[in-house]
């Protein structure tokens, strides 16, 4: 049926979507602690 298919594939594509938003948040994170030793505070 291709209403299971579709919801499969929202499943995957929002677990996806959630780990690229943690990755970036991670990456945003980092970079700012490095400008922060960076600055010395």
């Amino acid at each position: 049926m291709i209403w299971k298919w579709f919801c499969r594939k929202m499943a995957f594509y929002w677990k996806w979507v959630a780990r690229c938003r943690a990755d970036k948040a991670a990456f945003a994170l980092e970079r700012a602690e490095a400008w922060n030793r960076r600055a010395g505070v």
